[in-house]
């Protein structure tokens, strides 16, 4: 069974190897899923995977993000670095990469856990897209991973210890509600971290405890899944040398006997409390306040930045020659320079040269520290000023190593691919943002059925309805209607979606796929299926790929900015549908919320920092979070947009039913995600 490790930096890289991880996983500058961690270099690959395959350890590339249509290129040109420098996987989320897995047939593919892939019917979908293994969500119990695990011919990953999200694995939109920070591209700014607002006193709601599964090992070993996942990229090497450690004794079945202490130790960390409640089947007791008693400061919990502090150069005489090494991070490079016969009135102290570089700011770069064996040591003029120029030279050599793209040729099939979903056109996209909207959804079965009755301009949708609502007789109408399938699917409910979609299938009723998992269901039942928020594209190749995958639209980003949406509707050749006005669902959790708080209600309201409101509900005994108010596009200035579906939420109770559901709110807030996403 393979113990798989985080690396978000060369230095925990090596750390985790040396620890005896037998796989480890990193992004590179962009594109993954922790841009906040130091990260590999591109120009540092080469080197990683080298280090790795030197122990006979795998090298997995995380590219598991949302792509926006201009990053095409990069996330192709990732993939060539990946293919030319051997790494074992690329652990990827978009569509869009899924159409380009023909094209490296030396590559292994697994699915990222923001996919949300979370019961067996998924892990069956993208075995037949070409994937090798499925990342499982955290929030699965030990016979939900069996289930999804005994799919033949693809492998299985479950997390074993590490952060826990409140909102289930992919489906997090509160980051960039908030802030334009989104956790799908890589910058969750963790507001379930945050102090919320509830019967009049501050809490932290949303924050869980942390995944630890180190008792659960014989289990889990049982359990079929092929390979354990360690979190933590951006957790420093210390930690992460430690807790591969500690699990790989586990699994070699070492003595147990300092098992309590590395617990602690592991725990001390974060400043939270460790649980194993999901993989039990436990749902609560999983929230509160993330301090322990006794614990530092919040700000003191925080991971050390990975980040390099300093330019280190160290300067050391040996024998006729200056030895002068540079270090940044993981970057290094050495030079020597011949001492040659000075002028003892012309050599220049040590420590004076020192303090002037230590004072020196370079612009984009980090201070500069010079140290040496022999702090009396005197340098020669013509010495100092080739040091200076050997600085220039690492700096430069570092800019190029970790900016920028990289320089490698994308190959011809895959470049004609790319071009042909660069600039397309299709006849279904002529409605304007402005235009009253054509599928209009319902979560109350009563007000859809009233809808149906008395419009025939535009299909009509509904949330979760029940077998005998469909089976009834007052479902045969002859308006356009479709199914929302839920966007997270466990094992429990498949049976049950699996009838619902084939009564679907039988009475022309479309369905809302919102997973892979809920795909997968439909496209058995040979039912219609439209691509839902749950499946949303950023990217035209991947809108094409749900679309040669029968469905018959994909719904662009809700997440997307002005730019990137603009960028994905003007490159689309197939049919697009935009969510314009709503209260689209930014967090769903099977944790419950705690009892003794009081906020174990079926509806209460909660408010952010800045007094903002939300409303927190069960739903199908869920807990989900949505914007107290409704959200719409009207004056955002996107009149040029052009899509084939406007998508919006039917008018809240007691409100009149109306063509275009805008026009029955007083009170609308602005647009949220068009806020320009933070570098």
């Amino acid at each position: 069974m393979e113990l798989l490790a985080p690396a978000g930096s060369i230095e925990t890289l090596v750390a985790a190897i040396d620890a005896g991880a037998d796989a480890v996983y990193f992004g590179l500058s962009e594109l993954n899923a922790r841009r906040g961690a130091a990260n590999i270099a591109h120009g540092e690959l080469a080197d990683a995977v080298r280090l790795a395959h030197q122990k006979g350890t795998k090298a997995y590339l995380a590219i598991n993000t949302d792509i926006a249509q201009r990053e095409i290129r990069l996330c192709a040109k990732y993939l060539e670095l990946a293919a030319e420098n051997s790494v074992d996987a690329v652990i990827v989320k978009d569509p869009a990469i899924f159409k380009m897995i023909p094209f490296f047939p030396s590559l292994q593919f697994h699915l990222s856990t923001q996919a949300g892939i979370s019961s067996s019917m998924g892990v069956a979908a993208v075995r037949d897209f070409g994937f090798k293994r499925v990342v499982l969500p955290r929030e699965l119990s030990l016979e939900e991973i069996r289930s999804a695990s005994s799919v033949p011919g693809i492998e299985t990953e479950i997390f074993i210890q590490g952060a826990l999200c409140f909102s289930v694995s992919g489906r997090c939109l509160l980051s960039s509600w908030l802030g334009g920070r989104s956790g799908n591209r890589g910058l969750c700014a963790s507001p379930c971290r945050f102090n919320w607002r509830a019967s009049a006193s501050d809490e932290r709601l949303f924050s869980m405890r942390d995944l630890c599964l180190i008792e659960k090992i014989p289990e889990i070993i049982r359990s079929g899944a092929a390979s354990l996942k360690i979190e933590g990229r951006l957790k420093n090497a210390e930690w992460v040398a430690k807790t591969v450690a500690f699990y790989r004794d586990a699994l070699d079945g070492k003595d147990k006997s300092q098992n309590l202490d590395a617990l602690a130790e592991l725990a001390s960390y974060a400043g939270r409390s460790l649980t194993q409640g999901y993989f039990e089947n436990k749902l609560d007791e999983l929230t509160g306040d993330s301090a322990r008693p006794g614990s530092c400061s919040q700000e003191a919990l925080l991971p050390p930045d990975s980040r390099p502090t300093s330019i280190e150069i160290s300067v050391e005489k040996i024998k006729d020659a200056f030895h002068c090494a540079f270090k940044c991070g993981s970057f290094s490079d050495q030079i020597q320079i011949s001492a040659g016969k000075s002028d003892e009135r012309r050599l220049k102290d040590f420590t004076d040269i020192a303090e002037g570089l230590r004072l020196k700011k370079f612009q984009g770069y980090p201070p500069v520290e010079l140290t040496s064996p022999s702090p009396d040591l005197k340098l020669p003029s013509g010495a100092v000023k080739q040091i200076l120029e050997g600085l220039g030279k690492f700096m430069h050599s570092i800019s190029k190593k970790s900016t920028g793209h990289p320089k490698i040729k994308i190959r011809p099939e895959l470049q004609e691919m790319i071009e042909a979903h660069s600039h397309g056109y299709s006849a279904d996209n002529l409605k304007s943002v402005s235009d009253a909207p054509n599928l209009i959804r319902f979560k109350d079965w009563d007000k859809f059925c009233e809808f149906r009755k008395n419009s025939r301009e535009c299909t009509a949708l509904i949330e979760n309805p029940s077998l005998e609502n469909l089976s009834s007789p007052a479902n045969d109408d002859s308006t356009k209607c479709a199914v929302a399938f839920p966007p997270v699917i466990y094992e429990s409910s498949v049976d049950n979606l699996s009838e619902i979609a084939r009564i679907c299938a039988q009475n022309g009723i479309q369905i809302e796929a919102n997973s892979w998992d809920g795909w997968k269901i439909a496209k058995v039942s040979g039912a219609e299926i439209l691509g839902g928020i749950g499946l949303m594209v950023l990217n035209s190749m991947a809108a094409a790929f749900l679309v040669e995958k029968g469905c018959l639209h994909a719904t662009a980003s809700i997440e997307a900015d002005d730019e990137k949406l603009r960028d994905l509707c003007a490159a689309s050749s197939v049919p697009i549908a935009l969510y314009v006005f709503g209260r689209p669902l930014l967090m769903i959790s099977r944790a419950k919320l705690p009892h003794n708080s009081g906020k174990c209600d079926e509806h209460f309201e909660i408010l952010d920092r800045s007094g903002e409101s939300f409303h927190v509900s069960k739903e199908s005994d869920l807990t989900c979070v949505r914007p107290a108010k409704y959200f719409s596009f009207d004056g955002a200035g996107l009149n040029d947009i052009r899509v084939a579906v406007i998508c919006a939420d039917a008018p809240p109770q007691g409100q009149a039913q109306t063509k275009d559901p805008r026009n029955s709110l007083p009170e609308q807030m602005k647009r949220k995600f068009a806020n320009a996403e933070l570098k």
